[in-house]
């Protein structure tokens, strides 16, 4: 489970840290605070994209990009990206150059999917499916499908 997030020179955000509490968690504020830009970050964490440095923020002087998660099962996931190098690192054992993949250990400790993610203008999750796409995600997340 997500625990904490910390995100160091991405778009909006020179040094954030995040906290996670068990179940659901909201992320509110003002408008051009940085939610979108927090929910970015693990996106660029979990699937790496968008690729380039578009989204290295403005007042880093050059420095890297870095997005990490700390998972309450004791797992730590970080993404760091400069103009010369990129890497992921899960705990102690690191990926340099990944390119646009991502380390298929890395995808398996976050274990995340669309149903993990609602954003704000997303329809209610199930509230308003008709009972086929309520089956068919039920059996998505069950791998019955």
């Amino acid at each position: 489970m997500l625990g904490r997030m910390s995100i160091k020179n991405f778009q909006s955000h020179k040094k954030t840290s995040l906290v996670f509490d068990k179940g659901i968690n909201v992320i509110i504020g003002q408008s051009l605070s940085g939610k979108t830009a927090i929910l970015r970050a693990l996106y660029w964490l979990i699937y790496n994209r968008p690729s380039g440095m578009a989204f290295n923020s403005h007042f880093s002087d050059n420095e890297a990009t870095e997005v990490s998660v700390f998972f309450s099962e004791g797992y730590n996931i970080s993404h760091t990206k400069s103009d010369k190098s990129e890497q992921y690192v899960l705990s102690n054992k690191k990926w340099e150059k990944v390119n646009k993949e991502v380390p298929d250990d890395v995808t398996k400790i976050i274990n995340f999917g669309e149903l993990n993610i609602q954003r704000q203008l997303d329809k209610p999750f199930m509230i308003t499916a008709t009972p086929g796409e309520i089956s068919k995600t039920i059996n998505r997340i069950t791998k019955l499908e």
